[in-house]
């Protein structure tokens, strides 16, 4: 459903890392492989890069790349201080384009 609000916005970049980031936490859940977080975050930049547009699409892409570095290798405050960390940045970028 959130996808879907990023397309109706034509948030492209936000779209996609938004699916990613889904499966990512799904996998994050059932797997804990050393390979699988770079595997995400080469996908986000990647993702990123072709749909960038304008700086602040970069955002939701620092924001994953952040968020999965705290899923995979933090825990405790660390975790929750990085993954409060990429929200913020997605609220900048909710703010932006105009969809809060």
């Amino acid at each position: 459903a959130l996808a879907l609000h990023w397309l109706f916005l034509t948030q492209w970049t936000a779209m996609i890392v938004s699916i990613t980031a889904a499966i990512r936490n799904w996998l994050s859940i059932k797997y804990r492989s050393k390979l699988l977080p770079f595997i995400f975050i080469i996908i986000f930049i990647t993702f990123g890069a072709s749909t960038y547009q304008v700086w602040y699409n970069a955002l939701p892409v620092i924001a994953c790349v952040i968020s999965t570095v705290a899923y995979f290798f933090l825990h405790g405050v660390r975790m929750r201080t990085a993954l409060l960390t990429g929200s913020c940045l997605w609220l900048i970028h909710n703010i932006i384009v105009g969809s809060i």
